[in-house]
């Protein structure tokens, strides 16, 4: 199955405002729906851009869905390395996250339990110890 299609095709979610095809896409991606509806002053709160042209929208739908990827050059990383994801995420799956922790020598997997994408714009608090805790000696 084309997975541009998926994209494209997606059923938007009730309630949602859409006034661009883009903005649909890039909220989706990253916040869930269940956050997005605990949390309705987001946009507000986040000062997060309310549209996305529907060129733009595009043109990163083509990147994600032709780039052919780097995971056979993970364990060409020698560093300490954080992989950290939303277990809501859509656009990278958890399975991936530990993938690609288990392809990277010592690095270290922490998924954020009910995170997007945007995780970081969600749970700011726990991203920054999480990293903090991880920089630290």
């Amino acid at each position: 199955m084309d997975e541009r299609r998926i994209f494209r095709n997606s059923p938007k979610p009730e309630g949602y405002i859409i006034t661009a095809q883009g903005q649909h896409f890039y909220f989706r991606m990253l916040f869930p729906l269940k956050w997005r509806i605990q949390n309705p002053d987001y946009l507000e709160r986040l000062k997060i851009p309310k549209l996305v042209a529907d060129e733009t929208h595009n043109q990163q739908l083509n990147a994600i869905v032709d780039w052919p990827g780097v995971c056979f050059k993970l364990s060409n990383i020698h560093h300490p390395t954080l992989v950290i994801l939303g277990t809501d995420c859509v656009f990278a799956v958890p399975v991936n996250s530990a993938l690609i922790a288990k392809r990277i020598q010592g690095a270290k997997l922490v998924q954020i339990e009910d995170g997007g994408h945007g995780l970081m714009f969600q749970y700011p608090e726990t991203i920054s110890k999480t990293v903090n805790d991880f920089l630290s000696p």
